[in-house]
């Protein structure tokens, strides 16, 4: 089969591929035969995919052949129009927490192992270096690694216009999308921490990101609950 493309012809070889990866992402090669000389026009001429307009150019090569001809391989990416996945993982990260919000601190923060508390206010002033003369196990600790909970989503559209409002409560305390992956936890809550959005073909994928609190739950005057 001959396309043409302004003043010059090139002609079709059967050379072709198309593969899916396991988040329905498209990709396909495909190659022509022409004149070495009207060869960059001609890459430069496609923007899709002959057969699925949704492929977008990725890119294309030139490789010179004898007698002044070329094959050209030009590479498409891109997403089926109906393409609409999600899919979820969840990892596990530690977080610094002030040392006075450990669960067990009513336990250990005591005055026997070197506490200090202000006599009036009650609050929590650090540590004795030295207990009986000797180094005080506690002594300049003033935070701790809790442990916590990195939740990640990836949205695999394949028609994108209108979807950038999936990032309005980025730096707030947000619900996470529902999944099976999700915990739920009564006394923590989820803070919306990041998100990216890569356009392929057509489509797009988005990226969210939220983190689990520690104990004492993400502030909701600095973080904005919305009622959450």
């Amino acid at each position: 089969m001959s396309i043409t493309r302004g003043a010059f012809t090139i002609e079709e070889s059967f050379q072709q591929t198309l593969e899916f990866d396991e988040f329905g992402i498209a990709a396909s090669s495909m190659q022509w035969t022409g004149l070495w000389t009207l060869a960059p026009a001609f890459v430069n001429s496609v923007t899709k995919h002959p057969d699925f307009s949704w492929l977008k150019k990725k890119g294309g090569q030139v490789f010179r052949e004898e007698a002044g001809w070329a094959t050209i391989q030009i590479n498409f990416e891109g997403l089926p129009p109906e393409t609409n996945a999600k899919f979820y993982k969840l990892s596990g990260a530690t977080n610094s927490e002030p040392i006075q919000t450990h669960p067990r601190f009513d336990e250990f923060g005591l005055t026997a192992n070197g506490a200090i508390f202000d006599s009036e206010t009650g609050a929590f002033g650090g540590w004795l270096p030295l207990i009986a003369g000797e180094i005080n196990v506690f002594a300049g600790m003033e935070n701790y690694l809790a442990p916590g909970l990195l939740y990640e989503e990836k949205w695999v559209l394949g028609r994108s216009s209108k979807e950038a409002h999936i990032f309005d409560k980025l730096g707030e305390i947000d619900k996470p999308s529902a999944s099976q992956q999700l915990p739920t936890y009564s006394r923590r809550n989820w803070l919306f921490i990041g998100g990216d959005s890569e356009p392929v073909g057509d489509g797009a994928i988005f990226f969210r990101r939220w983190q689990l609190s520690g104990p004492r739950k993400w502030n909701s005057v600095v973080y904005n609950d919305n009622g959450l």
